[in-house]
């Protein structure tokens, strides 16, 4: 399990390719403050990436869920993937 408090359910990504599971976090902020001459704008992006080696699992199998900002990963135990998954969060 892995907790990214404030993140959205649309800001990840997670794949699993020959034994590698990836994890993929992106923040966009913008601000913006108004004053009487002037106005003041910022623009912030972040990502992060993470990669946990899964060698023997059900590639099938595997499911993912976000909820009140904690992102579940099960992956059952089976024989290694040969091919790429893309899995979507629930």
């Amino acid at each position: 399990m892995t907790c990214w408090m404030g993140r959205r359910q649309r800001a990840h990504h997670i794949s699993y390719d020959d034994g590698n599971l990836m994890i993929h976090v992106e923040k966009k902020e913008e601000k913006e403050e108004k004053g009487e001459k002037y106005i003041h704008r910022e623009r912030s992006f972040s990502s992060m990436q993470r990669g946990i080696y899964l060698p023997n699992v059900k590639e099938n199998q595997i499911k993912a869920n976000f909820e009140n900002g904690v992102l579940k990963i099960t992956a059952p135990k089976g024989q290694a993937p040969e091919t790429k998954k893309e899995i979507p969060i629930e």
